[in-house]
């Protein structure tokens, strides 16, 4: 049984005022729906309004969740939607005069405001404003809930996924990178929301994670797109949510392929940087090749590396650029071509040559990112070329550890490890101390620490066993490794300070 709980009349009206239910509404009219609200609790799995019952109040969630929902005679429970703090529920059946056609139930403890309906519609008739907004607000879920409906069947797991993940940012108001909701229930509950099975939303979260388009950290999730209110206003309430984003691999930075003449950026330093790491992730793919380890999987990804490189010299080459830049990117182009014909052509014989290219590949786009860097000039330009670097440390970590495996290493191959290893440490204290106050870059920070650990450990594991499992294991790794690093370089250069 529910029942009433102490919620000031005073803060009760606050809360309401800020609902978007009210928004906008003049504050005499207000005033007989405030003071007549009621606040009830209702305990975990407590009906609310039950199918069939006449609707007589509005209600709106001050905590705790709501679920709707409908129990068939299979007893499979389909869930319509679920009503969040500040959200309300009951408008529309109030205002057609229907009977509630499926229930409402509390998931959780949840207090709950309860409005007169008669006392709302009151309000409409007497100011066509709140009418209209009302209006609006119950055609929009109506038509929110039919393009569901209607594009539901064509849409991958992952697609369905990441549409209710974006519109959980709509509805928080979320904008920008980084856009951070919290999964305010059960997994089982939303897969049930979004018509999948448990264990298929945990299978597509992982992929969507795996792809760099989101960031899990137990309950919360962020997006990796920009999900601007600006965004949102510019597409027809009701749309569906996979027309709203256009998202990119990881690796693709918006300004990079703008047309010709366009001035370096944060971005331009994200991209210059990623060069390096590319340089010495084809070095290691090449040697996985040479040694067997994973072949066909070293194979598509030296491919897709080399393609990578390729495109973003490009439109490297395509921006504004002062002398020292434009001779940086020519000396790249020069040590570039060789490097990639002898990937493709090279055997194990020749890969002494093959590395020494890979190095000059490395010190030229290091020295072209340093002078993007330079002339951005700022303590943000800093940080994005550190978080960058670290991408090609992991794979140069890698690299020396694959050569150690194939017993074709130098002899100061272990204090050249132990360096990388320190300087990637030392790196991560001052990205950690630049964080202070970004508490989602500083969990991608422990994500990215996380997987490090994973992968030093990989490499101090016992020399025992098989050398091309162990290889495999450090270099699978060091691409996570990446993959989370992504997260926190686009995190600095989505502020796109321009220089």
């Amino acid at each position: 049984m529910n029942s009433f709980t102490e919620f000031p009349a005073t803060d009760a009206t606050v809360f309401l005022a800020q609902t978007e239910l009210f928004s906008g509404i003049d504050p005499e009219l207000f005033a007989p729906i405030a003071r007549d609200v009621q606040t009830r609790k209702f305990y975990t799995d407590q009906l609310v309004c039950g199918v069939g019952e006449a609707p007589r109040h509005v209600f709106v969630v001050v905590s705790g969740l709501i679920k709707r929902a409908l129990l068939a005679e299979s007893g499979h429970e389909s869930v319509a939607e679920l009503v969040a703090p500040g959200q309300s529920f009951g408008e529309t059946e109030f205002f057609s005069r229907l009977p509630f056609a499926i229930s409402a139930i509390a998931v959780e403890s949840t207090v709950l405001l309860c409005l007169d309906g008669a006392a709302i519609r009151s309000a409409a008739n007497a100011d066509p404003r709140f009418g209209s907004h009302l209006i609006a607000l119950m055609a929009s879920g109506r038509l929110r809930s039919e393009s569901e409906r209607a594009v539901a069947p064509t849409r991958s797991s992952g697609e369905r996924v990441l549409d209710y993940l974006i519109d959980l940012a709509e509805k928080n108001k979320a904008a920008g990178w980084g856009s951070t909701v919290k999964l305010v229930t059960t997994k089982q509950l939303i897969a049930a929301r979004i018509g999948l099975t448990p264990e298929t939303f945990s299978r597509a979260l992982r992929q969507l994670s795996v792809e760099g388009k989101i960031l899990v950290d137990r309950r919360h999730v962020t997006l990796r797109e920009a999900v601007t209110a600006g965004q949102m206003a510019s597409v027809p309430s009701g749309t569906p949510f996979k027309l709203q984003t256009r998202l990119q691999p990881a690796h693709v930075v918006d300004g990079i392929g703008k047309p010709s003449g366009q001035h370096p950026t944060l971005a331009t330093i994200n991209v210059a940087g990623r060069q390096r790491m590319l340089s010495q992730q084809m070095s290691k793919f090449w040697l996985m090749i040479q040694h067997g380890i994973t072949a066909r999987h070293a194979h598509n990804g030296m491919h897709q590396a080399i393609v990578e490189f390729d495109q973003q010299l490009a439109k490297l080459n395509q921006l504004e650029a002062n002398d020292g830049i434009t001779r940086s990117l020519n000396a790249l182009s020069h040590v570039w071509r060789p490097y990639k014909s002898q990937l493709t052509q090279a055997d194990s014989h020749q890969a002494e040559m093959l590395l020494a290219l890979g190095e000059k590949v490395l010190r030229a786009a290091d020295d072209l990112t340093m002078k993007y860097v330079a002339l951005v000039n700022d303590q943000t330009a800093r940080l994005v070329n550190l978080a960058g670097r670290q991408r090609m440390l992991s794979q140069q970590l890698a690299k020396l550890y694959l050569l150690q495996c194939s017993g074709t290493d130098s002899p100061n191959s272990n204090s050249q490890m132990q360096l990388v290893r320190q300087e990637f440490c030392s790196a991560m204290l001052e990205l950690q101390a630049a964080a202070t106050n970004e508490p989602v870059l500083k969990r991608q920070l422990r994500l990215v620490s996380n997987e490090w650990s994973v992968m030093t450990t990989d490499l101090e594991g016992s020399p025992d066993g098989d050398v091309a499992q162990r290889a495999n294991k450090v270099s699978l790794a060091s691409e996570r490794v990446v993959k989370q690093l992504e997260s926190v370089v686009d995190f600095y250069s989505a502020l796109e300070k321009a220089a």
